[in-house]
């Protein structure tokens, strides 16, 4: 298995999906090596679950860059018990949430799982070019529309997950405004 360098940061991110054959896909499209079972991957990750994950199917990893290393875990998206996922998420940066057009309900619980915990998370429309009528199921169905960014992506093409995992790692490490924050710009 891949050890980073010293010198790299090295962050967790879990690629989910209604169908765990898709987040394999994704992850396959992304990964340095074949997507690895967990079971094959001794000690890699918990075999537990995510808020509103389920499944842990698959592990990969990613270089991008001399400096960035991601670690991709993917999982068939689920609602499932609390108690289970702070021990899971450890280390995890966020989440990519991969919804076919007509499969945008099967997504709804585990985006609200996600905005309910504090994940930073994306929605990736399986479709290179996700048109109003998809958008706007897809809209209905987030919990905080405004602010989650929804990507086109084709999950098996490697430059399509790269974009929607780089929009994640952008989300997870850019701070967002807080009801504190407006409260000091009014003083």
């Amino acid at each position: 298995m891949y050890s980073a360098p010293g010198d790299a940061a090295v962050v967790r991110v879990v690629v989910g999906a209604p169908r765990l054959e898709v987040a394999t896909a994704a992850v396959g499209a992304l990964s340095a090596v074949a997507p690895l079972s967990l079971a094959d991957v001794a000690g890699a990750f918990p075999a537990a679950a995510a808020p509103g994950m389920h499944g842990v199917g698959c592990y990969g990893w990613h270089g991008f860059g001399p400096g960035l290393v991601v670690h991709l875990y993917g999982a068939r998206t689920r609602p499932t018990p609390q108690s289970r996922a702070e021990e899971w998420l450890a280390g995890v940066v966020g989440a990519v949430v991969v919804v076919a057009p007509d499969e945008i309900e099967a997504g709804r619980a585990t985006l609200a799982a996600l905005e309910e915990q504090g994940w930073p998370y994306v929605v990736a429309v399986s479709t290179p070019d996700p048109g109003p009528g998809v958008r706007a199921r897809l809209a209905a169905a987030l919990p905080a529309p405004g602010s989650v960014p929804v990507l086109g992506c084709v999950p098996a093409q490697t430059a399509s997950m790269q974009r929607v995992v780089c929009a994640l790692i952008t989300r997870a490490l850019t701070p967002t405004p807080t009801d504190d924050d407006e409260d000091e710009e009014e003083l």
